[in-house]
Formats: C-alpha cells, structure tokens, sequence
C-alpha cells in the first residue's frame, strides 16, 4: 500500500491553517480550505506560497491492486474549499481516479460537516481534444470528463417510520470549475456547473516580449493551420495593428515514404521566413510530432532561431527526443 500525505502532519498544525484563511477572509469571514491531489504537488506548493494559505492535509492510501483512497485530516466545515488538480503526469486516468476518491470522500461527510462550496481547479483537463464525434460510433470523451467531475453528489436523506430511509434529494459535491486554456472552448459546455476559463495567453505574450531580440524579424506562427486563429491572436496582442506583417502559416504538404516506408505528411511554410526567429504557438505539446515537422519545414526555408511555446506541455513516448 502506498501513502501520499498533502499539507501539514498532526493535529495541532491545523489551527495555522484556520488562522491563516481568517487573515485572508477577515475575522468572522469565509474560511478558505485548500487541498491538492497528489497529480501535482510541486505546482500547489507554488499555489498555497503565493496565497499564505497551507494546504490542508489530506491522507491518500493506493492499494496493491491499484485502488485509490483518500481520507480528509482537516475540517472542512462551512468552508470554501478549492482542490488544485491536474492530469499531466503520463498516467492522467489515475489522476482522475485520485479526484474522483477526494470528492466521494467529501460526499460522505455529515451534513453538518460539509464545505460552503467545493471549486475544483483542473490545471488540465484530459481528454479535452476529443470535444466532438471523429467517428459515428465513438464517445464525446471530454462530456465524459465533465461528467466525472460533478457527477458525485451529497446523499441527503429523512427518516420515513422508524427504520426505513429514502433519499429526498441531493446536490452536486463540485460547484464551480476551474480549467486552463482548453483545447476547445466548446467543452465548457459540457459542464452543468459555472467554468472559469482561464486564459494562458498573457503568459505567452510574456515569454516572447521577453526572448524577442528584434521586433521586425520576429515572426509568430503556429505549427499548422489549425492554430492560425491562436497565432493571430498573439501576434495582435504584441504587434497591434502590424500583427499581419509578423504572421507566416504552416500548412500540410504531399506526403512523403520516411526510412521505414511509412507515409508521412510534409509540413511546408506560406511566408518568408529566412533569417528570421520564429515563435511557434500551440495550446499544448503531447508527442510533438506536428511540432518536429514544423521546425523541419523552418528549417529547410532558412529560419533562424525557433522558439515553441505552449501552456500544456504533455510531452508524451517520444516528444523530449523530437524537440
């Protein structure tokens, strides 16, 4: 059996934890409660250091045979409690599997102990790619991840007689959803709860500003035509009304046999690129197969040097090696 501990160990060291989110709400104010998942905790250690809130302990147990638990150390009562989370980690199902034991585990408190309200800060959403039908017969996988996440609601029940109990009503465990720059904004949909979409572009436009050497040969594209509409959005934020004079578009060529015999599709470059640093936009990096193919093209149209910027590094199997 594996033990994963979040927050602060023992009894006495809850109470810096209430009086902390007393100094932030103001005496006689909402308490804030904030736990993580173990999917990233280095990211809510970041999180809570920037806030001066602790995280509030949380015992996580994984089986031999793979199953998760997860046992609240804190009250949590009358509280808003926010849980950062995320899927990014190469084994994103068991993540999802350690948010989905925290909220069963917040849905069994007595009524008397539960939250305000439970937010749930999904860094990254997994499965957000798969927001449509590529196939007639395939699932809308991403509804099935906002399905997931609200799907854990409290028991509320009433006495009828003496012995008998029926359930009366209920109500949803997560009532507010927190997501990073999804894939496709179409997903917000998919939640029958408020989402607050969080737009990572402000951090893009920083990385650039702060890595361009020289404005009028700097050039913004993205790694296919597909993330033009992202790319011009960029370069609008930091060109203004000259944003069209620092866009090029990559786009799909004829295919091609690689060394295997294999068909692959060439990447070829719209635009005069020679001599010039290029900044490849895109919302995420899984195998960094479109990406390898558009530096390729870059390349080969004599680009100087090439930047990839990305909110969602996944990196997936071979990605580190291709970039």
């Amino acid at each position: 059996m594996t033990i994963i501990g979040t927050g602060p160990r023992g009894p006495m060291r809850l109470y810096p934890i209430e009086a902390a989110a007393r100094r932030m709400t103001g005496d006689g104010g909402k308490l804030i409660r904030l736990i993580a998942t173990p999917a990233h905790l280095p990211m809510a250690r970041k999180v809570v250091s920037r806030l001066d809130i602790p995280l509030s302990p949380v015992r996580y147990l994984k089986q031999v045979n793979g199953l998760w638990r997860a046992e609240l150390l804190a009250p949590v009562r009358g509280a808003d409690l926010f849980i950062i989370h995320t899927a990014n980690t190469g084994r994103i199902n068991e993540n999802m599997m350690q948010l989905y034991a925290l909220l069963t585990a917040i849905s069994k408190l007595p009524p008397k102990e539960r939250p305000a309200r439970v937010v749930a800060s999904c860094l990254h959403l997994p499965y957000a790619r798969q927001e449509r039908k590529a196939e007639p017969r395939e699932p809308i996988s991403a509804a099935a991840m906002a399905d997931l996440i609200t799907k854990v609601h409290y028991p509320d029940v009433s006495g009828l007689g003496t012995n008998i109990l029926i359930r009366v009503d209920s109500r949803r465990v997560v009532t507010r959803v927190i997501v990073v720059t999804l894939h496709s904004a179409a997903v917000e949909g998919f939640f029958p709860v408020p989402v607050d979409h969080l737009d990572g572009r402000p951090l893009m436009v920083r990385f650039i500003n702060s890595h361009m050497f020289d404005p009028d040969k700097t050039i913004i594209t993205g790694p296919d035509a597909g993330r033009f509409k992202l790319s011009l959005k960029i370069a609008g934020e930091i060109f203004g009304d000259e944003a069209q004079k620092h866009l090029i578009n990559i786009a799909k060529g004829r295919d091609k046999k690689d060394a295997r015999g294999k068909s692959k599709v060439e990447s070829i470059v719209v635009g005069d690129v020679a001599g010039k640093d290029i900044f490849i936009i895109d919302d995420m990096i899984d195998t960094g197969g479109t990406i390898e193919e558009a530096v390729k093209a870059l390349k080969r149209a004599g680009a100087g040097k090439i930047y990839v910027v990305t909110i969602h590094g996944i990196l997936s199997g071979p990605a580190i090696e291709r970039l």
